[in-house]
């Protein structure tokens, strides 16, 4: 009994101190967003926003939705490539499930995707390690995607502006695209050699965390043994299986051009955009994603608007109403009929 009395404190006193980070994410992303308005001009910027008609901004709202459908068929033949079945449509709830973890928790994705394949598992009835190396195999041929549409852009603007900097940064870029392609082939072609540390740094991993969620103990050193083994073997057949990969490979890239499209057109109805820059701006400005806010949020919006302005070239003001419009149609809509859908999953999986 003393000793319990002990942890209680401890384990209370960590469990706050996490709310208190989260409110804490929060508070500092409503904050740069607040700065960020206040330095460009709020009146400024609703003007700038007023000046849409409501045509387009359904016209872009819609478009928003594209990617997400496109990412949720290649959730789709992910499952099926590791033996899960599940309906189409369904699987397009679950990626909109996984946007809506994505933006309300830290560091994007990373925080996000294993919330999301919880989610998953839980939905399709499969082990969560599947359900996780389905998603994270879509989520990395999506950075791909994002890094050579980076690329694309960045070579377009090296070979016809002068932007300092931007020729040496595409070549950098490409080389550490090989690197981490040759590094990944090398630990994929080793990886037996791996999963014994793997598993040793998940069981104490989860040793601690079990000191920090109250009411769990974390399962044996046999058990994380197995998950990772069915993990490995997961990602094996998605691997092997080369149709599915590329339609998987082939939607990834045709989301990210959508989501690209999305910021010229939005960017279109002020100015007069270069492809180059968008194409540029785009994967660059999800960099800010990773910060400890919900979504990148505040930080995000910061980053597009710079990019925008010293890429570019627009306005401050327009900037900022095209940053607002662009995250609006492209990852708050579509987060916000995620969490939808995972309240919907919620009361299904009750009854």
């Amino acid at each position: 009994m003393q000793n319990d009395q002990r942890v209680a404190p401890c384990t209370n006193t960590r469990v706050f101190s996490r709310r208190h980070a989260q409110v804490a994410g929060v508070v500092v992303g409503l904050a740069t967003l607040g700065l960020l308005g206040y330095v460009l001009g709020f009146t400024d910027v609703v003007e700038t926003l007023e000046s849409l008609s409501p045509r387009q901004v359904l016209l872009l709202g819609g478009l928003g939705l594209v990617p997400v459908v496109l990412w949720g068929v290649a959730l789709w033949f992910a499952l099926d490539a590791i033996g899960v079945s599940t309906s189409l449509g369904r699987a397009v709830l679950l990626f909109g499930v996984s946007l809506f973890f994505n933006g309300v928790t830290p560091f994007g994705q990373a925080g996000g995707a294993p919330l999301s394949s919880g989610v998953i598992a839980h939905a399709v009835r499969t082990p969560y390690e599947q359900a996780l190396a389905a998603l994270g195999g879509l989520d990395a041929l999506n950075k791909l995607a994002t890094v050579l549409l980076w690329l694309l852009g960045g070579a377009s603007l090296a070979a016809g502006t002068d932007i300092a900097g931007a020729r040496e940064a595409v070549v950098v870029t490409g080389v550490v695209v090989v690197v981490a392609t040759a590094a990944l082939i090398f630990l994929w072609r080793a990886h037996d050699r791996f999963i014994d540390g793997v598993t040793a740094g998940l069981t104490r991993l989860l040793a601690l965390a079990s000191r920090v969620v109250p009411g769990w103990s974390p399962p044996p050193p046999d058990a994380v043994a197995d998950r990772v083994d069915g993990f490995v073997e997961a990602v094996g057949r998605l691997a092997g299986s080369r149709r599915r990969l590329v339609a998987i490979s082939v939607l990834a890239v045709a989301g990210q051009i959508v989501v690209v499209l999305l910021l010229y057109l939005s960017l279109s109805l002020f100015s007069d955009p270069s492809l180059a820059a968008v194409l540029f701006v785009v994967p660059l400005s999800r960099v800010a994603a990773t910060v400890p806010t919900p979504g990148g949020l505040g930080s995000t919006e910061a980053l597009l608007t710079g990019l925008l302005v010293t890429v570019a070239g627009t306005t401050p003001v327009v900037a900022g109403a095209v940053a607002v419009v662009y995250r609006l149609t492209a990852f708050w809509i579509p987060g916000l009929l995620g969490g939808v859908a995972a309240v919907g999953l919620l009361f299904e999986s009750r009854r």
